[in-house]
Parts: C-alpha cells; structure tokens; sequence
C-alpha cells in the first residue's frame, strides 16, 4: 500500500518516548524517540509528598517495580531509589528539562494530585528568566476543568489541549454534522480517533471542518501504518503516536 503524500507538515509527537527497548517515560526512551525523528514529546507529570515532579502515569508504580508504591505519598529520595525493568531509574522533571526541554513538549497534568503538581510547576516556571517563551514550546493536558482553570487564570498564555469531554463533543459535531453549540473553539487542538461507535471518523472531510473553525487536529494513537495513513490522507496537523516513525515518514516530521 503507497503511502500518502501529505499536504501539510505534520507534527510527531512521542507518546511518553519510544518503549521499543527501554521502560516508557525514561531519558533512553526520550532519546530513542528524539533520534528516530521525533520533536515533540508528551509525558506524565505526577508530584512526591516532599514537592518534587516525577514522570510517571499511573499513580502506583507497582507495574514498573514490582511492589505498591504510590507516588503521591512517597519521597523523592525513596522514588530515585527505584530501579526499572531496564536497569534506569524514574526520570524527574528537573532533569527531564534539562534534556530536552529545547523541543517541543506536552505535559498531562495527572488529576489526582494535580494541585500540588501545578503549584510545584508554577514555582518553576515563576524561578525562569523568560516563561512565556517557554509557555510558547510546553502544552498541557487537564483531566479536571478546575485544574486548567486555576493553571489559565495564574498564566493565561499557557497552552490547553482539548479536554477528553471536549474532544468527544466535537467530534461528533464534526463527524456527525451534529448542530452542538460551540462545539469547536478556535486556536484549539483537538484530539481525532480513528473511528467512534464503529464509524471510521478520520476523514477529509471531518478534518475540514476543524481547520474551517480555526482549529487543529490531533490523531490520536493510531493503532497501525494504516491508521496512520489515513491521519495523513485526512490532513491532521499532529499525530500522537506510541511506536518509531515509519522510515519511509522520517524525514517529513516537522517541530
């Protein structure tokens, strides 16, 4: 099957770096993902009892070390003390920054302590020389509306990806042609699956319509190569992927 000529540079993003070889949210992962081609990364912030930002999606790390234990109540010095599947320890945001925080870079804001990983990131961010340039390069994904409107009232030129309900709510109006007031904001980027309710969703015609509205679409994990055409085919400005580049798209990923 030929692949798709694109008609607009897309953006790549490494969902939480390549998992190929190394445990996912790691510096080798982000690495890998950064040598195959990728120049956005996304990734999980959660925060230690004692204030300190972790990269990590679920709230217990039993899956990645083999026992109970949960981030939130842990210390960052208990937590640097874990070792993974590969012999690497969790990745914390400080040195994540130091990294790779010259590319482009989304961070889900995980719910459950979300306040307090928000008050860490803003003394951050209030600590930095120029951080509306960064808000420029760093997105961010909510869970909770009262999260992103506390984080959007304390720095209004943060970037806000389309919250999971909002992203359901367009995407049937633009599907569907449904009549949903205000269903798709301007400047907006919203998430696009493959397909809802059995119905293949990521066509051209769909896509159309965000961009009409002033908005972005992003494809969200196609499964294979040939959800990943069909993003193309649809014209999506960003693809949100688990795996390498196909080689035969490496060298159209776009910043």
């Amino acid at each position: 099957m030929p692949m798709v000529e694109q008609k607009r540079a897309t953006v790549w993003i490494s969902h939480r770096g390549l998992k190929t070889h190394h445990v996912e949210n790691t510096q080798a992962a982000f690495e890998d993902a950064i040598a195959g081609g990728y120049q956005h990364l996304e990734t999980d912030l959660r925060s230690t009892v004692d204030g300190q930002i972790v990269l990590a999606h679920d709230s217990d790390l039993a899956c990645l070390v083999g026992r109970k234990m949960l981030v939130a109540t842990s210390t960052a010095a208990e937590l640097r003390e874990l070792r993974l599947s590969d012999g690497q320890g969790l990745l914390f945001f400080d040195e994540f920054i130091n990294c790779f925080g010259q590319y482009g870079l989304t961070f889900d804001i995980k719910p459950e302590e979300g306040e307090r990983t928000l008050a860490i990131l803003a003394r951050w961010l209030h600590a930095q020389k120029s951080p509306d340039e960064l808000l420029q390069r760093y997105r961010f994904l909510f869970w909770r509306r009262e999260q992103q409107s506390s984080w959007q009232t304390e720095f209004p030129a943060a970037k806000c990806l389309a919250t999971e309900a909002e992203c359901i709510w367009a995407g049937m109006a633009m599907a569907f042609r449904l009549p949903l007031p205000r269903a798709v904001r301007t400047g907006q980027t919203y998430a696009v699956t493959h397909s809802f309710g059995g119905v293949v969703t990521m066509r051209p015609s769909v896509v159309a319509r965000y961009h009409a509205r002033g908005a972005k679409a992003l494809a969200y994990l196609p499964k294979d190569a040939g959800e990943i055409q069909t993003a193309l085919a649809a014209g999506v400005d960003e693809i949100l992927f688990d795996g390498p580049i196909p080689a035969e798209l490496s060298d159209r990923a776009s910043s």
